[in-house]
């Protein structure tokens, strides 16, 4: 899909365990392997918020700031 021009987000509630340690894995191998083009989150209530209060659970910090800084928005 990717090399089909498919553009692929990161959900940063992934990254702080919101969603298991299984998905939080599974975020970071993608982004050890480059698959990632951009972040956003997915806040639809207090809780998400709340869960952005935890440390990242995830490795590969540089590669994570290295992502958030590709969006447009930072740019």
């Amino acid at each position: 899909l990717k090399k089909a021009g498919c553009l692929f987000q990161l959900n940063l509630l992934a990254t702080v365990g919101h969603y298991g340690k299984e998905v939080a894995a599974i975020s970071e191998y993608l982004l050890k392997e480059d698959l990632y083009n951009f972040v956003g989150s997915d806040i639809h209530h207090k809780f998400h918020i709340d869960s952005f209060q935890r440390k990242i659970t995830i490795g590969m910090q540089n590669a994570l700031e290295e992502l958030i800084a590709k969006n447009q928005f930072f740019k």
